[in-house]
């Protein structure tokens, strides 16, 4: 299997024309960014929703400078 990274973030999206554009499609395409193969990353407050779940790990990473966003902690994402 071809290793994939993943970037996941909840929130609103505008959609246009099978496309999807907004401020947390533009978090999760950095994210994807930064993520190592085989990795998902989200942001802080997803990962804080997810973390009551037992079906998910979470750990935050330390800090990354986002090109267009500016700091983030970035959550590693994986399955319990």
């Amino acid at each position: 299997m071809t290793p994939v990274r993943v970037g996941f973030v909840w929130g609103r999206v505008l959609s246009r024309f099978g496309d999807v554009f907004g401020p947390s499609v533009n978090l999760a395409a950095r994210l994807t960014d930064i993520a190592d193969p085989s990795a998902v990353l989200t942001d802080t407050a997803t990962g804080e929703l997810l973390a009551g779940d037992a079906r998910f790990v979470v750990e935050t990473l330390p800090e990354r400078e986002l090109a267009g966003i500016g700091p983030i902690a970035p959550v590693l994402l994986r399955s319990a």
